[in-house]
């Protein structure tokens, strides 16, 4: 194999491992974040139910059907 060989192998497998790098800081954050909220969401989803029970102003079933829409 030639110098021009090997740095060009060299470079693609650079830009290679560069993808692989923005793919897990940026797209794997996402995802991360993402599930954060979701977990989040459902926690104030569970805190609200529990409210509205002790109310028992509510039909809590049509409240439940609502939130999981």
């Amino acid at each position: 194999m030639s110098q021009l060989d090997l740095s060009l192998a060299l470079s693609q497998l650079l830009g290679l491992f560069l993808i692989l790098y923005i793919y897990y800081i940026f797209i794997n954050d996402i995802i991360i974040k993402y599930f954060y909220i979701e977990q989040f969401r459902n926690k104030q989803k569970i805190i609200l139910i529990n409210k509205l029970e002790e109310k028992k102003d509510i039909n809590i079933n049509i409240v439940k059907k609502i939130l999981n829409n």
